[in-house]
């Protein structure tokens, strides 16, 4: 279930207050923390800006915990964000030691190539060297 178009405008507004998101978050009533909560974990599903999504939620927990924890109602919700959390860490993982290993096996080429042309030129500098010395 991808967020509607309530979910994108609430996403787009916490990227414009990124300076006051804290603050903003603070005055959140209770009560529309669960649909906040819900949002969040439909976002991360889809991919969107999951730092901030994070961000967020992180925030949220940290100032509502005891009444989140508490509620029943939202056990099921918080699950869900502790696995597509937990799912998007591990994709990106994924990706850093993919990216990682490209990153190396650059590193060796580029340090193969250099070597092949510090012994090119260190070969023309002694055919060099010979050349000047049989002149002599």
């Amino acid at each position: 279930m991808m967020p509607g178009r309530g979910g994108r405008t609430l996403f787009l507004t916490l990227c414009l207050i990124d300076s006051e998101l804290e603050e903003s978050l603070l005055v959140l009533l209770f009560s529309l923390v669960p649909d906040a909560l819900a949002l969040f974990r439909d976002y991360i599903r889809q991919g969107g800006d999951v730092e901030l999504t994070c961000r967020c939620l992180f925030f949220l927990l940290r100032i509502q915990f005891g009444q989140i924890t508490s509620n029943q109602m939202l056990l099921g919700v918080n699950e869900d964000l502790k696995n597509c959390i937990i799912s998007w860490v591990a994709e990106v993982r994924d990706m850093m030691g993919v990216n990682m290993a490209a990153l190396q096996f650059l590193k060796r080429e580029v340090g193969a190539k250099e070597e092949v042309q510090f012994f090119a030129d260190a070969t023309e500098r002694l055919k060099g060297e010979k050349e000047e010395e049989e002149k002599e």
